[in-house]
Order: structure tokens, then sequence, then C-alpha cells
């Protein structure tokens, strides 16, 4: 089966998620249909928060009172895709950070909390609690997504390189996709180096004997001082895993992928 995929790599305006919005349509706007969306980590109103107070504002929940929600609904709607969208979440006098999950239909199936916290997290986010994964529906198949946020990707609290608990977990799962929303911070190094540090933190799916495929949105830009790698891609995980698009860094775009699932 063909599975249509589109990564969305942007730089948001920060601390006004309605720009960012109105700026991820315009990308969006030539695109008549896809089966999945995926979009950066905390996806409209920028990442670098001081604390509880500064992002506060910007939290919601995943529900029609809430405008990430209704703009994932509607998009979910017009292309007949699954949406997967890096978000603030409330909860009581706290938040996660999240990722909403819509299907076509524009209703939400799974609400996803970052498993492994950054630093810039824990200005104001708590852990969430478990990785996870979702089941979506493709011409009439079902297929497993494994969920991440960024962080999720590298060992807890950076301490035991040796663990690869994020792509254990997608292997527990047998997953046929992986949908990574990321801020994924810039040092230094090209894009190729990027995607290999992933590859290695994927390491346990690279030795299944089956193919699974690695869909990552980030951002781009600057923020509070902060650099963003941008590096969206979708690769093709498997012994000789194989590069399907990339986006450089410092290119706001649309990556289109379609990539041929065996069911």
């Amino acid at each position: 089966m063909n599975v249509s995929v589109l990564c969305v790599q942007f730089c948001p305006v920060y601390k006004d998620p309605q720009a960012s919005m109105e700026k991820v349509s315009s990308m969006l706007a030539n695109f008549i249909n896809a089966d999945i969306v995926v979009l950066p980590e905390m996806a409209f109103p920028g990442y670098t928060f001081d604390d509880i107070e500064d992002i506060r504002p910007y939290l919601e929940l995943p529900n029609s009172e809430y405008p990430t929600f209704r703009w994932c609904r509607d998009q979910a709607q017009r292309l007949g895709a699954h949406i997967f969208c890096g978000y603030p979440e409330k909860y009581e006098e706290g938040g996660y950070n999240s990722m909403m999950v819509l299907n076509p239909q524009g209703v939400l199936i799974k609400n996803y909390r970052k498993h492994h916290l950054y630093v810039i997290d824990k200005n104001w986010s708590r852990e969430g609690e478990i990785f996870d994964s979702v089941t979506i529906t493709v011409a009439e198949n079902q297929l497993i997504v494994g969920l991440g946020i960024c962080m999720d990707i590298n060992p807890y609290e950076f301490r035991d390189y040796d663990l690869h608990e994020l792509a254990d977990f997608w292997q527990s799962q047998n997953v046929d996709l992986c949908a990574f929303c990321t801020n994924w911070t810039y040092t230094d190094g090209d894009e190729l180096q990027l995607l290999n540090y992933w590859l290695w933190r994927l390491e346990p799916l690279l030795k299944t004997q089956r193919k699974v495929y690695f869909l990552a949105a980030d951002r781009i830009g600057e923020e509070k001082g902060t650099k963003y790698s941008g590096a969206s891609c979708v690769i093709e995980l498997s012994s000789k895993p194989r590069l399907l698009g990339m986006l450089e860094r410092t290119v706001e775009s649309v990556l289109l992928c379609n990539i041929r699932i065996d069911k």
C-alpha cells in the first residue's frame, strides 16, 4: 500500500500561535490530500518559555474550544489526513509538552505527553508517564505509529547512551511508522550528521526483519538565542537505511514523501 506523508518545517512566530497557524495554512494550501501530516514539537507558540506563568496563556486542551485543535481538525478534514501536532497541554495548574493525533474525520484519537524532558521543558512541563503508540487506518489497512517528541529519542536525562528506550518501545509495539515531532537545538555539524545521530538512537529498529518508516518534522530559525536544526526527513529503517527525503536547515517548506508499506 502507498502512504503519502507531509512533514512541515517552519519557524513559528514566537508567542503568536495564530500567525504561526496562518503561515502553515499557507504552506499547505497547494496540497489537496495526504494520509499523514507531521508538524514540529510545540508547533505554533514557539518553544522557549521561562516558567509556567510565561507559557500559561498558550496552554491548550485537545478539544474544539482551543485553536490548535480546531486548526488540526480543519486540516485533517480538508486533506483527509491523520494529523500529528505538537502543542503545550494545559493540565491542572501545570502543563505537558504534548502531541495531539487526529484522524481524517477530525476526531482526537491519541494525546501523547513527552516522556523524556529536555532542560527547556523543565521550566514548565511535567514529565509524561509512558511512551505510546497509536493505530491508524489508511486505505482500509491498520498501521501502528510510534509516537515521540524530541528528547524522547535520547536516553533518560542523558544518563546511559547504551540504552535506546524509545526505539526499544517502538520495536516492542511492532510499529510500521514513527511520528517524531521535534524542536532539535542546533550546536554544530550538518543535517546528515544529525540524521546519523538519530539513526544511532534508532538502532534496535535497524535490526528488525521488516521496514519501518521514521517521519520527523523539525522547526528552524532562532528563538531567544537558541538555534534549531531543521533536517525534517523521512527515513526507511532497515539493515540498510534509506533517506527518502530531507529538508535543509534554513528552508521553510513541506516535505512530501510517498512510501510503500507491505500490508
